[in-house]
């Protein structure tokens, strides 16, 4: 339905539960001291300074030296000072659609949700109300959580700093491009036996090409994959390749197209930065290989400790279906990030297909699925190769050992884990609190619940959604195939079904909402009429994509029987929300507040993680 009740109440406390209580600030304006914008150059989008050089342009204003230190403070309450680093930790920790503004006004509401936080956290320790059951469930796994991210941060992070040497011969191998033939195989035991057979000169290069690489769209004979810059790579794969001499072959590694390896034909100069400009890239790079091939190290010996042995069968099936839905989404996806978080559909039998076992347990494809569908859809990756899927699997899988593996040394006592325990339990605290002093408290009658919804009658209506099948091909005369099997009355469902029963899953049937805009909305819903196809591609790798409208609801006017129940949280919320500002309002007066607005703009607003 149209109407959404409003976020949980929760967030408010530590948020968006925000009123401007001090004078607007004034905006910014160039000119204003400290500092002074240099003008945009004529003609140009950029901006220099005196000197000529480019001027980096933070939040879109020229950083000509006037933005405040991490350090500088922006307010406080009573003893509790935030500095501008806090603020930018805190600003970029929020989840991003709840955020304010940027501008002034947005800064300061932003500013005020901190010193609410610290009314409220305050009002809930005096209180001191006892911790439940749930609650200390809740606390065991927050610590088992930050035990893990602090053995990560200690025999990980704190060693993953390169050294001017590696950071060097990354620049030197970036002054250099290389010309490569390449075979790719849908399995790592598959490149390996090509491999073999090249190195030990059973097969030349171009009989290995023929024999064994499903590669598309090589740029000519013998797996030419042409001049391939050196950011084509994954940092470790990168290291690798550009240290081989002409004529050489590179180990087996993971792409986007399987599993392949490369030789070297020639190189020449590529031209580059000074390093010092490019120094940051460089040091995150470097750093990035070494995190990972630690995090790999450590991983390696809690696997042997707990005796972890994969299902490589049911990896490898899992991977196909999740890389065919990649493949499905990247042909139609035109250029947009999908951040729907949508995973590929599977049977309940195929759910029970176990991927690991160890000696305390199993993890099934079930499994994978929770916790996968957890993480925050921007922070996942693509899985759809075997081993940014297995990679994904052991974080799951290794969590709790990693735990163990943190308190064999000691990382209980450390600064990193008790403070974050302690902000957790002032969450709960807080949550109690807020439950107790407001939400109790609320109370909505029928009569308002029945005049609310006579005022919002074009809220409560069902979302239209459509039923729709996308399959992937990838030429030109798979797609015509496909397209005569449809037409000549053959269903979406059989032909999927019949490329997964072969090994090649191919895509899948969904149904997407009137308010999900997903990458084909206009032409499922304006488009496209019931059983008609579509077309998408090809790609860059010459996929192609058929989109077969299946059925469309068009939804209907909904009863008020029917949306009683959330026509009455919404108006508690609503209620809730005006009891609250009002509370800590009211609770606020009895702490000495001392805010700075006019510094807001003058803080360099991003994430303080890419510094």
């Amino acid at each position: 339905m149209k109407l959404r009740s409003l976020a949980a109440l929760g967030l408010l406390l530590f948020c968006t539960a925000t009123w401007a209580q001090s004078p607007a600030p004034r905006p910014w304006k160039p000119g204003d001291k400290p500092g002074t914008p240099a003008a945009p150059e004529a003609g140009r989008g950029r901006r220099v300074g005196k000197d000529g050089k480019p001027i980096n342009l933070i939040n879109g204003v020229p950083d000509t030296g006037q933005f405040l230190p991490d350090t500088a403070i922006l307010g406080r309450i009573d003893d509790r000072h935030f500095s501008v680093l806090e603020f930018r930790n805190r600003w970029y920790a929020s989840f991003p659609l709840d955020r304010p503004k940027t501008d002034s006004a947005g800064r300061l509401e932003f500013l005020n949700s901190m010193v609410n936080k610290e009314v409220l956290a305050a009002l809930a320790k005096e209180v001191d109300r006892p911790l439940t059951f749930e609650d200390r469930t809740q606390l065991r796994e927050t610590r088992q959580q930050w035990l893990a991210n602090v053995a990560f941060a200690r025999l990980v992070a704190d060693s993953a700093q390169p050294t001017e040497a590696e950071i060097q011969h990354i620049y030197r191998q970036k002054q250099s491009k290389l010309h490569l033939q390449h075979i790719v195989t849908a399995d790592a035991p598959t490149a390996e036996r090509a491999r073999e057979d090249v190195l030990s000169k059973r097969l030349t290069w171009e009989a290995a090409v023929k024999q064994y690489s499903t590669a598309r769209g090589d740029l000519g004979p013998g797996g030419d994959a042409g001049w391939v810059a050196r950011d084509a790579f994954s940092p470790a794969t990168a290291l690798e390749v550009y240290d081989l001499q002409n004529g050489q072959v590179s180990g087996v590694f993971v792409s986007d197209s399987g599993w392949e390896f490369v030789r070297v034909l020639e190189r020449r100069s590529e031209k580059q930065p000074g390093l010092e400009q490019i120094r940051k890239v460089i040091l995150d790079e470097a750093r990035s290989y070494r995190m990972t091939s630690r995090v790999e190290q450590v991983r390696a010996q809690v696997r042997e400790r707990i005796g972890l042995v994969y299902d490589t069968t049911s990896i490898v099936w899992a991977t196909s279906v999740f890389a065919a839905d990649e493949r499905a989404r990247a042909a139609s996806a035109q250029g947009a990030l999908d951040l729907t978080g949508l995973l590929p559909e599977f049977q309940p039998a195929d759910t029970a297909r176990v991927l690991a076992r160890w000696k305390d347990g199993r993890y099934s494809l079930g499994d994978f699925l929770a916790a996968f569908a957890a993480v925050p859809v921007p922070q996942r990756g693509k899985i759809g190769n075997f081993a940014s899927f297995r990679w994904t699997l052991d974080g799951f899988v290794l969590e709790p050992y990693m735990a163990e593996l943190s308190l064999e040394r000691g990382f209980d006592r450390d600064p990193l884990l008790t403070v974050q325990m302690a902000r957790k339990e002032e969450q709960l605290r807080v949550e109690h609190l807020f439950a107790d002093s407001v939400q109790s408290k609320v109370a909505v009658t029928p009569q308002t619940r029945r005049k609310y919804y006579q005022d919002h009658l074009k809220d409560f209506y069902t979302w239209q959604n459509v039923t729709y099948a996308i399959i992937l091909r990838h030429s030109k005369a798979g797609m015509d195939s496909l397209l005569a099997r449809l037409k000549g009355g053959e269903t979406a469902a059989s032909v999927l079904r019949a490329d997964s029963l072969a090994g090649a899953p191919s895509g899948s049937i969904k149904t997407m909402r009137e308010d999900e805009h997903e990458t084909f909305h206009k032409l499922l819903f304006e488009e496209l009429k019931t059983g008609s196809i579509e077309v998408v591609g090809p790609d860059k790798n010459g996929d192609y994509a058929a989109v077969q409208k299946l059925a469309h609801d068009p939804g209907r006017q909904l009863s008020f029987q029917e949306v009683e129940s959330l026509v009455d949280e919404s108006l508690q919320n609503l209620e809730a929300e005006r009891m609250l500002k009002e509370f800590i309002a009211r609770h606020r007066t009895k702490h000495r507040v001392e805010l700075h607005p006019e510094r807001l703009m003058l803080v360099r607003l991003t994430d303080p993680m890419s510094d």
